[in-house]
């Protein structure tokens, strides 16, 4: 082996492979919430493959353990048409407060956008109704053929 490719594997097994996070299912990261633990990752993610229909609160250990958190999820029916895009954190609501947004959307009717407050315990409260953004797009009904 000659050296240039020894120090490539090295590096490749010592800072790459010692980084990474092991899951058997695909995690969209949207968001990271402010932790009171400063070693401690915390983030709400969007699970599934290419369409995202479950929203779950996550924590990233020192030690890059991924634990789910019970504070948040919001699961969409698998045979809805509705899925998630993205999340926005910030004070949205211009209170002073942190607010997280969350983002549907559903081809035939429009996207939807959910918000909450999030106190220092990572306690959810719904901030408002969601509030829909229609499409102008009429949905499509199934016909039938003779």
């Amino acid at each position: 082996m000659n050296p240039k490719t020894f120090v490539i594997t090295a590096l490749m097994i010592f800072v790459v492979f010692s980084q990474s996070i092991t899951t058997d299912k695909t995690i969209k990261p949207i968001v990271q919430i402010p932790s009171q633990r400063e070693e401690e990752t915390i983030f709400i993610g969007l699970e599934g493959e290419g369409i995202y229909k479950k929203a779950q609160l996550y924590s990233i250990s020192p030690t890059n353990k991924l634990k789910t958190l019970p504070n948040f999820q919001f699961i969409l029916p698998e045979d809805d048409t509705n899925y998630f895009v993205s999340g926005l954190y910030g004070d949205i609501s211009g209170e002073g407060q942190k607010d997280f947004i969350l983002i549907l959307t559903n081809p035939n009717s429009g996207t939807k956008l959910y918000t909450w407050t999030i106190d220092s315990q990572l306690n959810f409260s719904r901030l408002s109704k969601p509030f829909l953004i229609k499409t102008n797009q009429t949905e499509s009904h199934p016909t039938t053929t003779k």
